[in-house]
């Protein structure tokens, strides 16, 4: 949770965070500690409805951002 305290359409709450009110971000890191890409909660249309269907918010996510690494040759 980013906190915010000012106007924003994405904005959620969160009563049992430190920080209740602010911006839902999901991140992909590197075993080193390396954010290699991110991804601010939008609701429900964050990620395709067809991968959510099929893996769920949580493994949509994952594909999504798994999706963004560049492959190797």
């Amino acid at each position: 949770m980013m906190p915010l305290s000012g106007r924003c359409p994405v904005r959620q709450f969160l009563v049992s965070k430190p920080n209740p009110v602010g911006l839902k971000k999901i991140l992909l890191g590197a075993p080193d500690g390396l954010v290699l890409d991110f991804l601010i909660y939008t609701g429900a249309d964050t990620v395709p409805v067809e991968d959510k269907q099929l893996y769920g918010l949580g493994g949509a996510v994952v594909k999504h951002l798994v999706g963004t690494i560049p492959k190797q040759k």
